[in-house]
């Protein structure tokens, strides 16, 4: 019985260096892949959190942006800096005649 597992194995050396070979090459296409995907996941955890950063950074420029155009700043400025004043009486609309 072992010799016929002997003379098989003589017989079939190339076959079995074949399966050896490319279950390695396999083996190793899988790790690589794998290292890859770890990689990739990595990257964009990274760039998630980014996001989430700029998402934020944007909301206070809004905020910002909203608090810079109330109405109650740009009067307060006006009268403050440029020494304008609100009218004593509502301005006359004057109506375009010829119509």
């Amino acid at each position: 019985m072992i010799n016929k597992i002997i003379e098989w194995s003589k017989t079939n050396r190339l076959k079995i260096f074949g399966i050896v070979l490319i279950s390695a090459i396999l083996t190793l296409m899988y790790v690589d892949n794998t290292i890859k995907i770890n990689a990739l996941l990595s990257k964009i955890r990274l760039q998630e959190i980014e996001i989430n950063e700029i998402k934020a950074r944007n909301e206070i420029l809004s905020s910002k942006i909203i608090e810079l155009e109330s109405a109650e700043r740009i009067t307060k400025i006006a009268e403050e800096k440029l020494g304008l004043s609100k009218p004593n009486k509502m301005p006359i609309i004057i109506e375009e005649s010829g119509k």
